[in-house]
């Protein structure tokens, strides 16, 4: 193995493993709620979409070391359209109907972003969006980091944040673990500023891992405890696949379209901006310029191909891609095993999240909505 590819290994392993980690969060932050019991359905869909994502945008991308898969923003908006579904079905208690009808949203919701941006891209309509007005695209992102951080309180907590149950959060136990996830984003963005190496967000995390379990250690906490205290997750010991195809279709509420429209056209709109914005920031930190047209027509094929293989919406991140480009330049190879990484752990049984500290994948959160 020469050195140059030795290198890009070396890079595809460390973005690799922050992407894992990265999309186990947005796994927890969709599937959190009434939606929690089905976890393992989450995580399923977050490692197909982002085994595609990486796959197909390392292959045709403009970008050679671009990475896509799931991105904080549209997921921001996706937990928020799950949650408007759960709102309309829990109160008849159709649990199963709950997630058909959820999994049946998420592809929907990447065919229509697919389409969309398949045909911004074939109607060479890149430039163009360059002209939206930054108090639009501030304003939605504003929003989607908001959604972020009120799906982190979910998370850790178990409990929605809203005005009727304030008062919940005042009590000791979810207390805690809010401030847990406080402390580790505090950890993680201080980090940004005195820690500049590419892998170090990566080994904060499990820093902050290995702290929380030398703490159980220390006061003698089993791991069981923990669970049953809801610090870490408890999921099935088997990982659930469900293309689209296969789903009871009639099941799904389709009377429940209309009042999910804006929802679907928020998912739309904010994955095509998020889009813009992660290649605009790209190309100013890499100096490299970017082929929208291209770009539009490659995600528009990757969420098409989500859409039909059980994912949700794809994008390009510019967090995992500036970081694959500061490790491995412009290798296409890193994005590729980036790619077969998250295939590969689809194989992997999905109880490795148990031994994740809900609040650590909570501080994540708190950094991507901030």
């Amino acid at each position: 193995m020469n050195t140059p590819l030795a290198h890009s290994v070396i890079a595809s392993v460390v973005v690799g493993i922050f992407a894992i980690l990265t999309y186990a969060s947005y796994a927890a932050l969709i599937f959190s709620g009434p939606l929690a019991p089905w976890l393992g359905y989450g995580i399923t869909a977050t490692f197909i979409t982002g085994a595609i994502g990486g796959a197909i945008t390392s292959w045709r991308s403009s970008l050679p070391f671009a990475i896509a898969g799931p991105d904080s923003a549209s997921c921001a908006v996706i937990a928020a359209l799950v949650g408007a579904l759960a709102a309309r079905l829990s109160p008849n208690g159709v649990d199963y109907g709950l997630l058909t009808a959820s999994l049946v949203t998420l592809a929907l919701s990447s065919a229509l972003t697919g389409l969309l941006l398949c045909g911004l891209g074939m109607a060479r309509l890149g430039r163009a969006i360059r002209f939206i007005p930054f108090p639009v695209i501030g304003g939605f992102l504003g929003a989607a980091g908001c959604l972020i951080l009120i799906g982190m309180v979910k998370l850790v907590t178990g409990t929605s944040l809203s005005i009727v149950n304030i008062g919940h959060f005042l009590n000791i136990e979810p207390a805690e673990k809010l401030l847990a996830c406080i402390a580790v984003a505090i950890f993680l963005l201080i980090g940004r500023q005195y820690w500049k190496a590419p892998f170090a967000m990566p080994v904060q995390l499990l820093a902050c891992i290995a702290t929380f379990y030398v703490v159980l250690l220390q006061f003698g906490i089993s791991l069981a405890d923990a669970q049953d205290q809801n610090w870490t997750f408890a999921i099935p010991p088997t990982r659930e696949f469900a293309p689209p195809w296969t789903l009871p279709l009639a099941h799904f509420p389709w009377s429940a379209l209309p009042e999910l429209g804006a929802d679907l056209v928020a998912v739309m709109f904010v994955s095509t901006i998020s889009l813009l914005l992660n290649i605009t920031g790209i190309e100013i930190a890499t100096k490299r310029e970017a082929i929208l047209d291209r770009e539009l027509k490659v995600q528009g094929i990757v969420n098409l191909f989500c859409a039909a293989l059980g994912g949700y919406v794809a994008c390009i991140s510019s967090g995992r891609t500036n970081l694959n480009f500061k490790l491995g330049k412009d290798s296409r190879i890193s994005g590729l095993i980036v790619a077969a990484m998250s295939l590969a752990s689809l194989f992997v049984n999905p109880d490795f999240l148990n031994y994740m500290p809900k609040f650590v994948l909570g501080g994540l959160l708190v950094t991507m909505g901030v």
